[in-house]
């Protein structure tokens, strides 16, 4: 009888996306374990991949099997493991959202730590009275000048022969060289020298007082020594000012020991933050607090929404409940939607939890979410803070769950796996008995609508915790500023405000919708649009290098002076983006203080906070950007919101529009009038009739719902229906077309089998009809059965890949879409 482990590769390529069968060596009965990573041997030639255990079979009889079941190699001992909730919530994720056993998988690790195997060829045996053949003596030779050892690879590059594997095989035989392999991540623990006393203080003491050192150096590094007892080389070096040779000769004396020594690196290490105490909640708050408190300590599911207007103190009441969690000995996630919201949201709660807090988000270095990540999973630290990926935090004892702005669309995943957290959070607190908590001034359609009918407990906190009242909204119409002759991108109410609150010396926040200068280059003469050359969409123009950019995939060009189609120079820039009102500002307000917050000045690590923090610091009159500023922050000193055109966010095409022109409306004026100052807002549109808007002027979040859900039970919308894109792209644009019409029929054949509510519309060319020079159709399916509408797509995409795995042609399912372009 044998132990046998199920084993999956870390392998995207869909053909190995099998579970593999592997004997468990008796050497390796008591370290193996399930979510352990392993090196197993593969294919033919038998090549060294990693692979993730997901289960263990004692008592297997090999024998009973028809082929031969290959051994594991090797257990990774220094890598990051699987714990068995989250390799449990992988394999869920495989079908729920019909991607690879690995694009699941690699969600559950931190990145950087996939590993590579390095295989060498080393010479073990060689001897110069020993007779070799030409070829062998090739390879004796290559190895011999690279101190006999070399990678296979560069063994076959620097040689002439064509078969030298099979001279790399004779020689092996020959037992003349042999094959090692390492294994190795990318990111690593880091570990740095550290100096250390050896000798006594005291003898040390001594023999400096009997003068038995005669260079100053030796003895200011011994004396330091003697009051710190070990310190970094590095520092040691540097504060000193003296050379390694001083520390290799005390080495050498025995004076001092020098130790390589894991260091953690940490994301907070210039970042102070005072300690805070719990604020008082009042009548609403302590009503959440309780109820959730109380529910957490049942040890069993539950789930709830918090409907609170912006400013309602929703921060607060999620500090005092996660400290309620922690009394319990558990453990607790916090998901904000934007990198930009991380650094205040951490502040908080390192002011209020200290050293318990960690943070998991793409804006820090590899190494440092290696070893926040470590932390986690070693059970350090009690609390992650993080945006999407942070669901997956290693955390042992998951108490609650909380996910802030529940109601972002950032929190959906563009790739594959294409989740969506709420989904991935229930799934997660079902698994582990934990409550999952959300909150949003401005909760989702479909959240608010699972509170109306049962399937969430809703709270409402309807109060600013301050008790001051929300901003007025002010409708700035700007068809009647053009009546006017107005014809700036500030409205005459705008640009007084702002004047207004320069003179009070108070902050502005201007929203704008797109980043850049101008939306698109025009020739007046001809009306020729600079469009992009491999995507049908318009190139937007960037003042910072007077260059065109295409946001969709990076093609840029410097913008012509001349039209390129009738050489007129009647060219323009149009459009209004946050490098142009930017531009507008400094020549209306000469004397003011303006900052930029966009993607294109937030690449680099730590940007966010940077802006963010020189903002709260007052030193900022005016902040421009994007969605980035519009929500999550608390800026004390902001009375003035300003959103330079509400239009743009109506005309996506997106059944959605609606709903997130409301919720970023109504999330970028409750920006204002957070501290003691009373704030107020301008959303300027050609459009203030539309009720999204007439609602955000209101802060009227029930008004909105109730309209908005009339025309999705309408139109079959969620939450009424679900909604299924196939989007289908390829170099060939009939082949395409093509092919996503036989997906389309096959659908429509089964939609009228048996009882299931599916309709199939299509297929008709995507928004974008061309990324990257790819040709992009699709089709929408509505259903009303989650779990056969993705029984029936996993078919399809099985069919699919066996059909066409080799060509162009690729396609993405994504179920319930947030982004429908």
């Amino acid at each position: 009888m044998s132990k046998v482990a199920s084993v999956i590769l870390s392998k995207t390529v869909r053909s190995f996306d099998k579970v593999y069968s592997y004997i468990i060596p008796e050497s390796f009965w008591n370290e193996i374990f399930i979510g352990a990573r392993v090196i197993v041997p593969f294919g033919k030639n038998n090549r060294s991949l990693e692979a993730f255990v997901i289960e263990i079979i004692d008592d297997f009889q090999i024998s009973k099997l028809s082929y031969k079941v290959k051994e594991i190699k090797k257990i990774l001992k220094d890598v990051p493991s699987i714990n068995i909730d989250l390799l449990r919530l992988s394999l869920w994720m495989k079908k729920r959202y019909i991607c690879t056993y690995y694009e699941t998988i690699k969600c559950m690790i931190p990145p950087g730590s996939a590993i590579n195997t390095y295989k060498y060829v080393k010479l073990i045996n060689y001897s110069i009275n020993e007779v070799y053949e030409d070829m062998e003596r090739e390879v004796i030779d290559i190895l011999k000048e690279y101190n006999g050892i070399l990678e296979y690879d560069e063994v076959e590059n620097k040689s002439n022969q064509k078969n030298v594997k099979d001279t790399i095989e004779k020689l092996i035989k020959r037992n003349i060289i042999m094959i090692e392999e390492e294994y190795s991540a990318k990111i690593k623990e880091k570990k740095q020298k550290f100096v250390f006393l050896k000798e006594d203080k005291e003898k040390v003491f001594e023999d400096i007082e009997n003068n038995k050192f005669k260079r100053i150096q030796q003895i200011k590094a011994l004396e330091l020594l003697i009051d710190v007892n070990y310190i970094l080389q590095s520092d040691l070096i540097k504060y000193l000012g003296i050379s390694k040779s001083t520390i290799d000769t005390l080495k050498n004396k025995n004076y001092i020991n020098i130790e390589k020594l894991e260091v953690k690196r940490d994301p907070f290490r210039e970042n102070d933050v005072e300690k805070t105490n719990n604020l008082i909640l009042n009548n609403d708050q302590r009503i959440v607090f309780k109820d959730v408190s109380e529910d957490i300590k049942k040890d069993v599911f539950c789930e709830s929404i918090i409907h609170g207007i912006t400013g309602s103190g929703k921060t607060e009441v999620y500090l005092q409940i996660i400290q309620e969690v922690i009394s319990l000995d558990k453990s607790a996630i916090v998901l904000v939607p934007e990198i930009s919201l991380t650094p205040q949201m951490v502040n908080r709660f390192r002011s209020r939890f200290e050293n318990e807090v960690a943070v998991l988000h793409s804006g820090l270095s590899l190494g440092e979410r290696y070893d926040q990540w470590k932390s986690i999973k070693k059970g350090e630290i009690k609390i992650v803070i993080g945006a999407r990926s942070a669901v997956f935090a290693p955390v042992e004892n998951l108490g609650i769950i909380i996910i802030d702005e529940e109601h972002e669309s950032s929190y959906k995943s563009d790739s594959n796996p294409r989740y969506h957290v709420r989904e991935i959070a229930r799934q997660r607190c079902k698994m582990s008995k934990a409550y999952l908590l959300m909150g949003s001034a401005t909760p989702s359609i479909e959240s608010y609508y699972r509170a109306n009918t049962g399937k969430t407990k809703l709270f409402q906190l309807k109060k600013r915790a301050n008790e001051m009242d929300l901003p007025k909204v002010f409708l700035a119409d700007m068809r009647r500023e053009l009546e006017i002759g107005n014809r700036s991108m500030f409205s005459e109410k705008l640009e007084s405000e702002i004047r207004e609150n320069i003179k009070r010396k108070e902050q502005t926040i201007l929203f704008v919708n797109r980043r850049g200068h101008s939306s698109f280059v025009l020739c007046r003469e001809c009306g020729e649009k600079i469009d992009c050359k491999y995507c049908n969409i318009t190139m937007t123009y960037h003042l910072d290098n007077d260059r065109l950019i295409c946001h969709y995939c990076g093609y840029t060009k410097r913008s012509p002076k001349t039209c390129p189609k009738c050489n007129s120079k009647k060219i323009k820039q149009f459009g209004t983006g946050t490098q142009k009102v930017v531009e507008v500002l400094k020549n209306k307000f000469p004397d003011s203080k303006i900052i930029r917050m966009d993607s294109d000045v937030t690449s680099y690590k730590n940007s966010h906070q940077k802006i963010l923090e020189e903002f709260i610091d007052s030193k900022i009159d005016i902040l421009v950007g994007t969605q980035m500023i519009a929500k999550g922050h608390d800026f004390p000193t902001v009375t003035l919101v300003g959103v330079l055109s509400a239009d743009g966010l109506l005309e996506t095409g997106d059944f959605r529009a609606t709903e997130k022109t409301f919720q970023l409306l109504t999330q970028v004026s409750g920006r204002a009038g957070r501290g003691d100052l009373k704030g107020r807002s301008v959303i300027q549109s050609y459009n203030v009739e539309n009720y999204s808007i007439q609602a955000a002027k209101l802060h009227d979040y029930e008004k909105f719902y109730n309209q908005e859900i009339l025309l999705r039970e309408k139109l079959n919308y969620p939450p009424f229906l679900g909604i299924v894109m196939v989007n289908m792209t390829g170099i060939d644009d009939n082949k395409v077309l093509e092919i996503i019409s036989y997906i389309k029929n096959i659908v429509s054949e089964k939609a009228n089998e048996g009882k299931n509510n599916i309709s199939v519309n299509g297929p008709v060319r995507s928004p974008i009809s061309k990324i990257r020079d790819r040709f992009r159709w699709r089709i929408i399916i509505k259903y009303d059965n989650l779990n056969y509408i993705v029984s029936l797509l996993s078919c399809i995409n099985d069919w699919y890949y066996k059909k066409f795995k080799k060509t162009d042609i690729k396609l993405n399912i994504d179920i319930n879409p947030y982004n429908m372009l």
